[in-house]
C-alpha cells in the first residue's frame, strides 16, 4: 500500500498526516496511519508538539528553542511511524504553501530553482513564507531524493477569479505588475465544495452546488463558489485583507497607516506587525487571539470581550453578503475552520444576522453532532453546512494527480 506524508503548515501551526492511499484517491476513507502537530506560541508563550490524543504525547518547548529543533522532532516521530511498516511506499511529500504568486498555478515539484522563486515572493506573504521555505529545506533534509516533494498552492485554486474581482482600482498596470488580487485558503475552500456535493447530492439534483464558504480560524476567509470555482474571495494580494481574524486586522481604510506614520512616526514595519499580531480580536479583546477563552470572557460580562465577538460576527455576515452579491444565487452556507467547525455560538451569531438571506439553523443540529453536517431547518433554502476541512486530502490528491499528469482535470 502507498503513503503520502503531508505537511500543512499555517500561520499558528504546523500540522503533518501520514496517510494510506485508498483505491484511487485519497479520501475521508483514507486511513490516517499518524497524525501530529507543531502549535507556535505567540511572543514568549511555550511552542507545544502534539503527537497524539494522550497528554503524555504532548511535549512542550520554551520559546528560546529553535523553529529547526522542534520541527526535526516532528519529523523523527512521523519517519518512525511510517518504518514501523516497511513493506510501505512513501509516493511524495506534499507542502501546502500559502502563496504562489502569479508563478505557482499549479502543483509543482519543489527543487533549487522552485525555492529561489518562493524566496523572491516572501514580500507577497512575509509571514508565511520564510517558515515555509524553511520547512521545505528541513523536510528535504530529512527525506532526500528519490522521494518527490511536491508544492502545493492555496493561491492556484482561486486563478478562476474574474478580473472585475481580482484587480484592485489603483493605476491600471497594477495588476500586470502582480498587485492584484490572489486569494488564500484555496485547499480549503477547494475541498469543502467538493465534499459538500459528494456528501448531499440530493439536496442539489447531483449538479455541484453554488456555495458560499467561510474557512474561520486563526486566520479567516470567505469564498463564492459556482459550480466548484472561485469566482471571488475576500482575501486578496496578501493575507491579511478581508474579515478581521485572530491577530489580524482585515481590511481597514489605508489613510488610517497614512496618519498613524505621520502622527506617530511609525515604520512600515511597525505597522506591518501592529496589522498582522496585534490587531483582530486580540487586539479588540485584549485578552488573546482564540475565540473560545474571548466568549468565556463574554458571559461573564467582559465589555471588550463582547465587542469583539460583535465585531468579528459583523465582520464574516459582511463577508457573506459580498460573496453572495458576487454569486447572485447561492445553495448552501459552509462553515469550516477550527471557529467554524467548533463554535456553535459563533455560528448562531453569525446565521442570526442573516435571515434575510434566508438562512435559518435548526439549535439542535448546530449545537449537536459531528463535522460534515446540515445545520438549518429542513426544507430551507440555502442549506448550512459543518464541514471538516481536510486539507491534507486536498493536498495528496493535488500531489497524486500531477504525479499521475491528470492535474488540470479537477480546476482549470
Amino acid at each position: 500500500m502507498a503513503r503520502a506524508l503531508v505537511l500543512n503548515s499555517g500561520s499558528s501551526s504546523l500540522k503533518c498526516s501520514l496517510l494510506n492511499l485508498h483505491q484511487e484517491f485519497f479520501d475521508a476513507t483514507s486511513p490516517v496511519v499518524w497524525e501530529g502537530q507543531i502549535v507556535w506560541g505567540h511572543n514568549d508563550s511555550v511552542h507545544t508538539l502534539e503527537l497524539g490524543t494522550s497528554p503524555s504525547d504532548t511535549l512542550s518547548f520554551v520559546a528560546t528553542v529553535d523553529r529547526a529543533t522542534i520541527i526535526r522532532t516532528l519529523f523523527a516521530r512521523a519517519l518512525a511511524a511510517h518504518k514501523g511498516d516497511s513493506k510501505e511506499t512513501l509516493l511524495f511529500v506534499g507542502h501546502r504553501i500559502v502563496h504562489g504568486g502569479a508563478h505557482f498555478l499549479e502543483p509543482t515539484i519543489l527543487d533549487d530553482a522552485a525555492l529561489a522563486t518562493l524566496q523572491s515572493l516572501i514580500p507577497l506573504a512575509p509571514r508565511h513564507l520564510p517558515s515555509a521555505i524553511e520547512l521545505i529545506s528541513l523536510a528535504m533534509q530529512e527525506l532526500p531524493a528519490p522521494i518527490p516533494h511536491i508544492g502545493v498552492f492555496d493561491t492556484a485554486f482561486h486563478q478562476t477569479i474574474p478580473r472585475r474581482a481580482a484587480q484592485y482600482a489603483g493605476p491600471y498596470d497594477w495588476y500586470e505588475g502582480g498587485i492584484r488580487r490572489y486569494g488564500f485558503h484555496g485547499l480549503s475552500h477547494q475541498y469543502c465544495s467538493n465534499r459538500t456535493a459528494e456528501l448531499f447530492k440530493p439536496y442539489f439534483q447531483d449538479r455541484h452546488p453554488d456555495l458560499v464558504v467561510c474557512h474561520l480560524g486563526s486566520g479567516c476567509s470567505v469564498s463564492a463558489l459556482r459550480s466548484g470555482r472561485s469566482v471571488d474571495t475576500s482575501m486578496g494580494y496578501t493575507p491579511l485583507e478581508g474579515l478581521m481574524m485572530g491577530t489580524r486586522s482585515g481590511s481597514i481604510d489605508p489613510s488610517i497607516l497614512f496618519e498613524l506614520m505621520r502622527s506617530k512616526h511609525a515604520s512600515s514595519d511597525t505597522l506591518e506587525t501592529i496589522l498582522n499580531e496585534r490587531s483582530g480580536l486580540l487586539g479588540i479583546s485584549g485578552i488573546s487571539a482564540d475565540v473560545r477563552e474571548i466568549l468565556a470572557a463574554r458571559s461573564n460580562g467582559n465589555e471588550r470581550a463582547s465587542l469583539a465577538i460583535d465585531m468579528f460576527t459583523h465582520s464574516v455576515r459582511r463577508g457573506i453578503g459580498q460573496m453572495v452579491v458576487s454569486l447572485g444565487h447561492f445553495d448552501g452556507l459552509v462553515f469550516t475552520g477550527g471557529i467554524g467547525e467548533h463554535s456553535a455560538e459563533v455560528r448562531s451569531l453569525i446565521c442570526g444576522g442573516l435571515q434575510q438571506l434566508g438562512v435559518t439553523l435548526d439549535s439542535h443540529l448546530n449545537e449537536k453532532g459531528e463535522s460534515d453536517r446540515i445545520i438549518s431547518l429542513a426544507a430551507h433554502s440555502p442549506v448550512v453546512f459543518v464541514i471538516e476541512s481536510r486539507e491534507d486530502l486536498q493536498i495528496a490528491n493535488e500531489c497524486l494527480r500531477l504525479l499521475r499528469g491528470d492535474w488540470q482535470s479537477d480546476i482549470l
